[in-house]
């Protein structure tokens, strides 16, 4: 029998109407077996805080939480500042849950006795498996040993969080977006697992083959972001700020905070001209960049030295600016 008495479901919406079905569904049952449920609705435009309403009014369990459309970021944010349970599972509105497999993943995180659990998904339309470290299943693992893995096989969807850690480590997702040619992408997801993994904690990792959560490639957001790398030229900027958030936070390994990061912006850029990249970053930084590739030095490397500079000098960074894409009218 499914026992979600310890669990809330966050759910952000913006511009949702046509997802709800699928939503009302999962928690029909999910609030059938005492969860509870946090749906922020981020300002928008169409029938979505209607429905949700009237939902609620059957589902008095539901809290809903009416925004201003100040993005992803913010909206996943409140609905953690409203969880009153020891865990939360985070769902995009065009995604679902499989209960039976969350249950069972639920109760074993409890009887592990770690913080957080790990598990898996189900990619649509094409029912692929996500992937997970390579031997762990049913285990508890420090998340130091495998932080890189695990960030890797990025998914912050794929975790059930015990809320009242991340409290403790003041972890909260910042609005980041980066411009990629005339589409803009939030990062904020991976920023957030970036802070997460700084973070030591025991963590379980449940059965691979009994995945919890449905992805829906493409349905909401159309675009991948992927695509597009060759056109990136704000990445840098939004990588700053979550480095400078990052080193005023005391839980985090600022260490493997700073290469993941700068890896992953050299990685994402795809080796952009480095005059491009020197343009978007603090003036202490330009020394490591210097000897770069033009002189036979990997981008590895550049990395590491960039490291020893950003730990003394991120305070005096440039003022970074966040991309928003402008609505129409």
């Amino acid at each position: 029998m499914m026992d979600f008495s310890d669990l809330t479901i966050l759910i952000t919406c913006y511009n949702s109407e046509n997802y709800l079905t699928n939503i009302e569904a999962v928690l029909d049952t999910a609030i059938e077996s005492k969860a509870c449920a946090v749906i922020v609705d981020d300002g928008s435009t169409d029938r979505t805080l209607e429905k949700l309403k009237n939902l609620s009014k059957r589902l008095p369990q539901i809290t809903i939480i009416d925004s201003a459309n100040l993005g992803s970021a913010s909206a996943r944010n409140l609905a953690l500042q409203n969880t009153v349970t020891r865990f939360g599972v985070f769902l995009d509105a065009d995604d679902r849950l499989n209960l039976e497999a969350l249950s069972n993943l639920l109760r074993s995180l409890k009887n592990s006795g770690a913080n957080h659990g790990l598990g898996n998904f189900l990619s649509l339309p094409k029912n692929t498996l996500g992937a997970v470290p390579k031997g762990l299943t049913d285990s508890v693992i420090n998340s130091c040993d495998y932080r890189d893995e695990l960030f890797r096989n990025m998914g912050y969807w794929r975790y059930i969080y015990d809320v009242r850690e991340l409290r403790k480590a003041k972890l909260n997702f910042e609005p980041t977006f980066a411009e990629v040619g005339s589409h803009y992408f939030i990062l904020d997801d991976a920023y957030f697992l970036m802070k997460f993994f700084g973070i030591e904690f025991k963590l379980y990792v449940g059965d691979h083959l009994d995945p919890f959560y449905n992805y829906n490639v493409g349905e909401i957001n159309k675009y991948r972001w992927n695509r597009y790398l060759k056109q990136v030229k704000s990445i840098p900027l939004a990588s700053r700020i979550v480095l400078r958030t990052a080193k005023q936070n005391k839980h985090i390994d600022l260490d493997w905070f700073c290469t993941t990061l700068l890896n992953f912006t050299f990685e994402s850029t795809n080796r952009l001209p480095l005059s491009l990249y020197i343009s978007c970053i603090p003036n202490s930084f330009r020394f490591a960049i210097e000897a770069g590739p033009e002189r036979g030095q990997p981008y590895s490397l550049i990395a590491a030295n960039i490291f020893q500079a950003a730990k003394n000098s991120i305070a005096t960074s440039l003022p970074y600016k966040v991309f928003r894409k402008k609505n129409k009218g």
